[in-house]
């Protein structure tokens, strides 16, 4: 398929906090935006990589962002080394943590 972009001003910024020029089709030579050279579909799933307590939240650090919107708490258990436990409250808050790798769920 064919992807372009555009973007408003300011969409990211460098190290020295000098923000991205906007991409308009009125921008770019030709009138569009800025088509990708190619397009690769993400085949990964995220992984867990941690699980920490941290006072009353666990903390889950996954391989890779992932949508806040897709953390199903119920789907997830607190075990023993056995594997013996409940799964968890399916209306428990979840918060999105460092950098989109992080889900924080409250289980106070």
């Amino acid at each position: 398929g064919k992807a372009f972009l555009a973007a408003d001003a300011g969409a990211a910024a460098d190290m020295a906090g000098l923000e991205m020029a906007r991409i308009t089709p009125a921008d770019v030579e030709g009138g569009a935006p800025l088509a990708a050279r190619s397009v690769v579909a993400d085949e990964t799933q995220p992984a867990l990589r941690k699980a920490n307590i941290a006072g009353n939240d666990l903390v889950l650090t996954f391989s890779e962002p992932v949508v806040l919107a897709s953390v199903t708490p119920s789907l997830l258990a607190l075990t023993d080394s056995a594997g013996n436990g409940d799964p968890l409250d399916a209306d428990l808050p979840a918060v999105a943590g460092a950098d989109g790798r992080e889900v924080v769920l409250n289980l106070a």
